[in-house]
């Protein structure tokens, strides 16, 4: 179960941190850069807040849609093994 919610849980929280420290680090380091005009009055830097804050809710969706597709079928399996234990035990 650690290995499935790893296998997408640390990828995706590189990509997203690396994408705000990009951000911040091309503020700082190439500011004109950032204030480049790519359409009236909306500038390089700004879109690419504006992606950043895209990939966030894009990511946690699928966050959401893998931990219910592979993470919640192998917690469910672990409680139906442990519910048969309980059962032959006697216990609950």
């Amino acid at each position: 179960m650690r290995r499935v919610r790893r296998s997408f849980a640390v990828p995706a929280a590189v990509t997203v941190i690396g994408g705000h420290l990009l951000l911040v680090l091309l503020s700082g380091v190439a500011p004109g850069l950032m204030a480049v005009p790519l359409l009236g009055h909306l500038t390089f830097g700004l879109t690419l807040a504006l992606a950043l804050f895209a990939a966030l809710f894009l990511t946690a969706w699928r966050y959401d849609r893998h931990m219910r597709t592979r993470f919640d079928p192998l917690a469910d399996e672990v409680r139906a093994q442990r519910d048969r234990t309980d059962a032959r035990r006697g216990e609950w």
